[in-house]
Order: structure tokens, then C-alpha cells, then sequence
């Protein structure tokens, strides 16, 4: 199971095929659901779409009539990628709806490669043979593809999509922190583990919390594991 191989994920067809359908799947959706009117299922769609298209005209998010500014300041990585959408002509709500699209995609990029990396470490105890790690991928990657919450939320203009990929670019950044052993890359993980963490805040304040409990327990583990395996190479 080639990990280490960064052109992994653009020859793997498993991927492709999945990617493929999960970006038509959501496609389709956006363009189903009513254009500009909330859905039953994301009534706060509204809302969302109101401030980014507040932010778009470059009005003053303090005077923002919904919230007031404490809206924007746990939402800003729904609002401001909307906020740009909103410029080029989409409806508002249309506008937080693709962003959570775009969010929704990215996170499925963002699994393969974590997957990619997790079998990576995994690989010198040899406790999964090629053809169950292929298939480890693929069934994993289908699941969080398609599994119907992921599948609602980004496709709704809401912050799920949003905190779920900043959350797991966090994971990621952390694992690859340990894994690297050279002064620079960890400096360089260390700053996207700060800066997917800021961005997790600015997508849904409290799950961020506590992903932040969770991978601070995380880096005790992986660091006294580190530890055990640079005393062991010295």
C-alpha cells in the first residue's frame, strides 16, 4: 500500500471514483434545493447567508442587526469564504451553501491523506496486509463520503461542514508533527496545527474546545511514544 507516495490519491481509482461521485452527489443537491429560502433542515441558513452578504458589502459586522458581532466572530470560517461568493454574484444564502459544498469536498481530500498517513505509521509493524489496507481506504472513505450527516452538512450553509474540515486538518497536522523528525517540518506542522486550531474556533467555538481536550490527551501519548522511538534511534 504505497503511502508514502504523494501521487497516490490522483492514480488510485478507488479515490477518483469516490471523490467523483460524493462532488456530483452534492452538486446535485445545491442546485435542488430552493435557491434563496432556508431548508427545513438548516433553518439558520438564513442567518448566515444575511451576515456574509453583510461582510460582502463591507459593512461593519458590530452592526450586524442579527447577533451583533458574536455571530461572525464563531462563524468567520463559514462567513468569509461565503462573503466572497456573495461578491461574485451568488444569493446569499446560495453563497454559504457552496462554501459548505467546498468544505464537504476538501474534508473527503483531507481523510484520504490522513488515512494515507495512519497506514504509513502503521506500516513497519505489518499488521495489515496490502490488500486489507486498500480495502480499509476504500470502505472508510465510501462511508465518510456518503454517510448521511456529512452528506447534509455540506450541502446545507451551515458551520458543521466548516468545523469538521479545520478539525481534521488539526488531527492531521498533530500526527504529522510526531512523525517528522527534522527541526524545520516540525516547526512548519506546528504552524498549521495552530492555524487549522484558530480556524476550528472560528467554525463552531465548542466542538473545537473539546477537540482541543482531546488532542492535547493525544500529544502526551504520541509524544512519550516519540520519545521511546528517538532514544531508542539514538
Amino acid at each position: 500500500f504505497p503511502s508514502h507516495d504523494r501521487s497516490f490519491l490522483l492514480k488510485n481509482k478507488a479515490f477518483a471514483t469516490i471523490f467523483f461521485v460524493a462532488a456530483l452527489s452534492r452538486i446535485c443537491i445545491f442546485f435542488l434545493l430552493p435557491p434563496n429560502a432556508p431548508s427545513n433542515l438548516g433553518p439558520d441558513e438564513g442567518t448566515y447567508g444575511a451576515l456574509a452578504q453583510w461582510v460582502s458589502e463591507s459593512k461593519s459586522v458590530n452592526d450586524f442587526p442579527n447577533y451583533g458581532p458574536g455571530l461572525y466572530g464563531t462563524a468567520r470560517s463559514l462567513i468569509l469564504p461565503s462573503a466572497v461568493f456573495a461578491k461574485l454574484g451568488l444569493g446569499e444564502i446560495q453563497a454559504v451553501r457552496a462554501t459548505s459544498l467546498i468544505y464537504g469536498l476538501l474534508s473527503i481530500i483531507a481523510l484520504a491523506v490522513l488515512l494515507l498517513v495512519l497506514s504509513n505509521l502503521n506500516s513497519p509493524n505489518k499488521s495489515f496486509s496490502e490488500v486489507m489496507a486498500q480495502k480499509y481506504f476504500k470502505v472508510s472513505l465510501a462511508i465518510f463520503s456518503f454517510v448521511p450527516s456529512n452528506l447534509i452538512w455540506s450541502t446545507l450553509g451551515l458551520r458543521e461542514s466548516a468545523s469538521g474540515f479545520w478539525i481534521m486538518i488539526s488531527f492531521l497536522a498533530m500526527v504529522k508533527l510526531f512523525e517528522k523528525r527534522k527541526v524545520l517540518e516540525r516547526l512548519s506542522w506546528s504552524g498549521i496545527l495552530m492555524l487549522s486550531l484558530t480556524f476550528s474556533y472560528g467554525a463552531r467555538r465548542e466542538t473545537a474546545f473539546i477537540f482541543t481536550i482531546v488532542l492535547f490527551f493525544l500529544s502526551l501519548t504520541l509524544y512519550r511514544d516519540w520519545e521511546t522511538d528517538r532514544k531508542s534511534f539514538v
